[in-house]
């Protein structure tokens, strides 16, 4: 396996399709690489598959990320409040890691953080770990979920779309999490043919046939 793939860094320019079926990639390069597509660009996924014809609903949505001062105090737990929305872990070296699920606007937007949010996300930890008053935040960035309609993932294809197109996207925050799985059902779909039942539950088709997931655990 290891001799049978090339990692390339470039930006994919389109898809190119012809007679229902994919025939590559273009990249900005001007290269062209010829076979089968997986379209797993996360926020971008939406906006490349737009741009050869085929609407799938998913956009990005800006989140943010703090990061605070060492605390010796060890919390184990993935800490999740739900009625604050704060969620947050203890890193080995000491400092807690978390954000806000706070509203934020859909679309591509700056990498910049908020001010209201980092006081927000340390007053709540303040609140709810023992020996953190008054801790300070070291650092902070933002970046995209790939968010879907019904917040959960949409992977395989759809029988109205080109032979030869796939997808593996929109994991709203759970990418993560899912991420090792997803990756062999995708492969023993593309490689092999071997379909999971998991194809049909999280296709791009559900929305239209009504069959959308509505996950509610979402941060």
């Amino acid at each position: 396996i290891k001799d049978s793939y090339n990692i390339l860094y470039d930006q994919v320019d389109r898809i190119q399709i012809s007679s229902g079926k994919v025939k590559g990639v273009r990249l900005s390069s001007g290269k062209f690489i010829q076979g089968d597509v997986i379209v797993t660009a996360g926020a971008w996924s939406g906006k490349l598959l737009q741009n050869a014809g085929i609407n799938v609903p998913i956009e990005p949505e800006k989140r943010e990320i703090f990061i605070t001062e060492d605390l010796k105090f060890r919390v184990k737990p993935l800490v999740i409040d739900l009625s604050s929305g704060v969620y947050f872990s203890h890193t080995l070296k000491g400092e807690i890691i978390g954000g806000i699920d706070l509203e934020y606007p859909r679309g591509f937007s700056d990498f910049s953080i908020s001010l209201s949010s980092l006081l927000k996300f340390r007053m709540y930890v303040a609140n709810l770990v023992k020996g953190a008053e008054g801790i300070g935040i070291l650092r902070g960035w933002s970046g995209y979920y790939e968010m879907t309609p019904d917040h959960s993932h949409i992977m395989g294809y759809s029988e109205n779309w080109p032979e030869g197109l796939y997808i593996d996207s929109g994991y709203s925050g759970h990418g993560m999490m899912f991420s090792p799985y997803s990756g062999k059902i995708m492969a023993d779909l593309v490689a092999d043919n071997k379909k999971s039942e998991f194809i049909d539950i999280f296709s791009p088709s559900r929305f239209e046939s009504g069959k959308a997931i509505d996950e509610k655990m979402v941060i």
